[in-house]
C-alpha cells in the first residue's frame, strides 16, 4: 500500500525529516558529484533531495506515482513535477543522466518492471540510485516514519535486483544509524552516530542506498574469421585437396610391391 504525499511532505518538514534529508544528501552528493549540464529525475518522492541539485543541473524533474499523489515543486518558478503510472517512467528513451528511486521501490507491485523502465530512460553510462528501507534497520520497524511502510530490502536483495535488470551495481551503502524513536540530539551527535555506524554496525542502518550504472556492450563491427583461416599451418605446408584419408605422396616413394618412383615409369 502506497503512502500519501501529505504524510511525506509533513515528515520532511519536521526536524526529524530535515535530519534525514541532511544525511541522505551527504551520501547523494558524494555519489553524484558534478551534475552540471545533466538531466536529473526522481521517481517517487524526491523533492527534498532534488532541491539542491536543481540549481546546478540542466533540468531536474520529479515524477510521482498516481497512488502516492503529487504536490507542486518548486515553490517558485515553473512546475517540475507530474503524476505518472506506478510502473512507467513517462520519459523518452535515453533521456536521463541520473535517476533516483526514493519512496518508490518498496511500494512498487512489480519491482522488476520499474527497474526495466529505469534502464530504458537512462543514457548509456547513466546512474541509478535506489533508496529503500533496510530490512535489518530500526527505521523499517517503526510505524512513525515513512520508511516503516512498504517492503524493506537488504543490500544483497537490491544488488540482485539491479543485476537482473542488466545494471552494474556498486557495493550497497547504509545510513541513518540514529534510532527513529529517540528524541533528536544535536547535529554533532547525529554526525558522530553516523560515523560510528559506518565503522562498526554498517548493515543495521535505517536506509540502504545502491548506485548502479547502465553498461552497454560495444558492437562488434568486424566479422569473425572463418574456421579455415583460424587454423595454424606451419610454413611450407600446403593442404592437399583430395578424399578424406588420402595423403599426397609427391616427391616420396610408397612402400609395397606396386610402389612408384617419381620421374620413372614402371
Amino acid at each position: 500500500m502506497w503512502i500519501d504525499v501529505e504524510q511525506l511532505y509533513g515528515f520532511y518538514a519536521s526536524p526529524r525529516g530535515r535530519m534525514v534529508t541532511r544525511v541522505v544528501m551527504e551520501h547523494l552528493r558524494h555519489m553524484w558529484g558534478d551534475v552540471h549540464g545533466q538531466t536529473l529525475v526522481a521517481f517517487g518522492y524526491g523533492v527534498p533531495f532534488l532541491s539542491d541539485f536543481s540549481f546546478e543541473a540542466e533540468r531536474a524533474l520529479c515524477l510521482m506515482p498516481a497512488p502516492l499523489g503529487v504536490c507542486p515543486w518548486p515553490v517558485e518558478g515553473p512546475n517540475a513535477t507530474c503524476l505518472c503510472p506506478v510502473d512507467r517512467i513517462a520519459l523518452p528513451d535515453n533521456s536521463v543522466h541520473k535517476l533516483l528511486l526514493v519512496h518508490a521501490l518498496e511500494f512498487a507491485p512489480d519491482p522488476h518492471a520499474l527497474l526495466k523502465e529505469a534502464w530504458r530512460v537512462l543514457v548509456a553510462g547513466g546512474e541509478l540510485i535506489i533508496c529503500a528501507p533496510n530490512r535489518r534497520g530500526f527505521w523499517a520497524r517503526s510505524p512513525h516514519n515513512p520508511f516503516g511502510d512498504g517492503t524493506p530490502y537488504a543490500g544483497r536483495q537490491l544488488y540482485s535486483l539491479a543485476q537482473e535488470a542488466c545494471f552494474s551495481p556498486d557495493k550497497p551503502v547504509y545510513c541513518l544509524f540514529y534510532p527513529p524513536t529517540v528524541p533528536l540530539l544535536s547535529p554533532k551527535a547525529h554526525e558522530t552516530l553516523e560515523h560510528f555506524g559506518n565503522a562498526c554496525i554498517k548493515k543495521v542502518g535505517g536506509l540502504v542506498m545502491l548506485r548502479s550504472y547502465k553498461k552497454m556492450i560495444a558492437k562488434i563491427e568486424t566479422k569473425t574469421p572463418s574456421l579455415g583461416r583460424r587454423i595454424f599451418l606451419p610454413e611450407g605446408l600446403v593442404p592437399q585437396a583430395g578424399p578424406l584419408g588420402q595423403v599426397a605422396t609427391e616427391g616420396y616413394a610408397t612402400s609395397g610391391s606396386n610402389s612408384k618412383t617419381p620421374g620413372k615409369s614402371v
